[in-house]
C-alpha cells in the first residue's frame, strides 16, 4: 500500500469512496475454473459464448 501512495496523483480512498467503485475484472483461480456460466479467457473470468 504504501508504494501505491508514492504514485503520482494517488490518494487513500475513504470507505464510502471504496464502496463507490464499480467494475473490475475477476482474475482465473489458478485451476482455471470460474464460477458457471463464466469462462476463463485470457487469464480472466468472462461471460464467453459456449
Amino acid at each position: 500500500m504504501k508504494d501505491l501512495q508514492k504514485l503520482a496523483g494517488a490518494k487513500i480512498l475513504s470507505k464510502k469512496e471504496q464502496q463507490s467503485v464499480k467494475g473490475g475484472k475477476m482474475q482465473c483461480p489458478v485451476d482455471g475454473k470460474c464460477p458457471s456460466p463464466m469462462q476463463c479467457i485470457d487469464g480472466i473470468c468472462q461471460y464467453g459464448i459456449e
